[in-house]
């Protein structure tokens, strides 16, 4: 969770972001000293948030409902930023950034005493911000920051800074954020002693190349649509032609490190064409590295395929949360009755299973009143307990899957071969003599084949079945409850002699998963 102070960042941020006050040239360098080595221009005019609110619902990153609420959110912050900021500045202090009480220098022009009082209104109403940051003005300025941060901004005296002056002229002023970097001493020498350790882990990159000749640099950017012009002033030609030669090299070795990632794999094409437009912003120019980039396209792909798979991930996060509950109901009943793990169905007097499992653990998932309504010795589909197919238990729904009322994707593997191979019996611990954590309990299957929930169904997964059938409907993976109660993502494609392995309970198979 952020902290106060950073959600006061972001919180400034977003002020500046959604305002659309015309901006006024104001020198923030009376109120910068020796030690400050960022300073941000935020342009509110140039910013508009509901065109990336509307590109977002349109690639259905975010639905509708969200995008309304977020476009209603934006208008009435912005309503009252217009009326109060028409710039802002932010900067920081390498001697503050070690202090307690650290908090970025923000700085915006003054206009007049009601607009003063409605910034101290705005910043009332953010939490647990009170006690940290303080509103003050001075020459023309209104500060926002700690008592610590405006005092020393206060008593800057306006000292020349000459590389920062050369680090905003560098801006481009089309764009809507404007950044200067200038290294201060002791990070410049950090950057050089940090360097040879790099190179150890990169092949083929010298990053002293690029790192020794630094002077400082100068990001203009829009956030939406993405567009950006970095430079970065280097010692001179020579030590900006290393650079330039250091960012080629890194250019292209970056998509194949990124490729050896399991989990980045999907975007390593978006990521190249990202690249592959950068490359052709890359030169040498007055002594220094330029990085422009214009196009945005590769950029909204990159972020459209990234929030996609951010997407997938919470939904199979969410979905293992599920399972993890399943799993401790299925100890928790094996510890009341001492008896393992239940057998997979409620059976009849004639051994003809009636109930599903995912009705014997609805006590152990807070269901206890729904488990009353059964009738335990009547069938599934009885006239009675059919009517309580549609009172299935949310633990039981996977997250946004398009799955009929009353079904479930979570089952258990049955069959020659599995936890559950004889129907009706339980699995003492004592017969999992694979471990517990080398053994499935449970599996989430594809939502085509979806069970009723009451309905003794499950994965038959035992020997006899052949690998592809199986596997049907599965696409990149599958969420796996484990019977130490962990829950395992398990990518596809998997060798049939490890899934048998790990769907054995005793076959003391060697598995080879990632």
């Amino acid at each position: 969770m952020l902290s106060p102070r950073w959600l006061m960042v972001f919180t400034a941020l977003a002020i500046c972001a959604l305002g659309l006050v015309p901006a006024r040239a104001v020198d923030p360098s009376a109120y910068l000293d020796s030690q400050t080595f960022l300073v941000v221009r935020l342009r509110p005019a140039k910013v508009d948030l509901t065109k990336a609110v509307g590109y977002l619902s349109q690639k259905k990153i975010i639905d509708q409902g969200q995008a309304l609420a977020a476009g209603l959110v934006i208008g009435t912050i912005k309503a009252s930023i217009d009326r109060n900021v028409e710039e802002m500045w932010i900067g920081m202090n390498a001697t503050s950034l070690e202090s307690a009480d650290f908090f970025p220098i923000i700085m915006i022009p003054k206009r007049d005493d009601e607009q003063v009082s409605a910034l101290k209104s705005l910043l009332g109403k953010v939490p647990g911000v009170g006690d940290l940051v303080r509103v003050e003005e001075a020459g023309g300025m209104v500060f926002m920051g700690s008592e610590a941060g405006i005092k020393a901004a206060k008593s800057a005296k306006g000292k020349p800074r000459a590389d920062l002056a050369q680090a905003m002229k560098a801006w481009n002023d089309e764009h809507s954020v404007q950044i200067a970097f200038i290294p201060t001493a002791d990070q410049r020498k950090t950057l050089r002693e940090m360097a040879p350790q790099l190179a150890g882990r990169i092949p083929d990159l010298k990053p002293e190349d690029f790192t020794d000749g630094i002077e400082w640099g100068s990001l203009s950017l829009d956030v939406f649509p993405p567009r950006m012009r970095l430079f970065i002033k280097q010692a001179d030609g020579k030590a900006a032609a290393k650079a330039l030669n250091f960012m080629q090299k890194g250019m292209d070795i970056a998509p194949k490190m990124l490729a050896q990632n399991p989990d980045a794999r999907d975007i390593v094409d978006q990521v190249a064409k990202v690249i592959d437009e950068m490359k052709k912003g890359l030169k040498v120019e007055n002594d220094g590295l330029v990085l422009e980039m214009e196009n945005p396209q590769p950029i909204l792909d990159l972020v459209g395929e990234s929030a996609k798979k951010a997407q997938e991930a919470a939904k199979r996060m969410q979905s293992g949360n599920n399972m993890k509950q399943i799993g401790m109901a299925f100890h928790n009943l094996a510890d009341g009755t001492g008896k393992g793990f239940t057998s997979p169905a409620i059976m009849g007097p004639d051994g003809k299973a009636l109930l599903s499992w995912r009705v014997k653990i609805l006590p152990y998932i807070e269901e206890d009143r729904l488990y009353k309504k059964f009738k335990l010795d009547e069938p599934w589909d009885s006239t009675h307990n059919k009517r309580l197919i549609n009172s299935m238990p949310k633990i039981y729904l996977k997250p946004d899957a398009k799955i009929e009322a009353g079904k479930t994707v979570y089952v258990v593997p049955t069959g020659k071969g599995t936890l559950f191979a004889t129907p009706g019996k339980d699995v003492k611990f004592t017969e999992i003599t694979d471990g517990t954590s080398n053994t499935i309990l449970a599996v989430e299957l594809p939502a085509s084949r979806a069970v009723t929930w009451t309905r003794p169904d499950d994965w038959e997964a035992g020997a006899a079945v052949a690998l592809d059938t199986l596997m049907a409907g599965f696409k990149s993976g599958f969420n796996a409850l484990y019977a130490d109660g962990s829950v395992r993502y398990l990518k596809l494609p998997i060798a049939e002699k490890d899934l048998r392995g790990i769907l054995s309970p005793d076959g003391g198979e060697v598995i080879n998963l990632p």
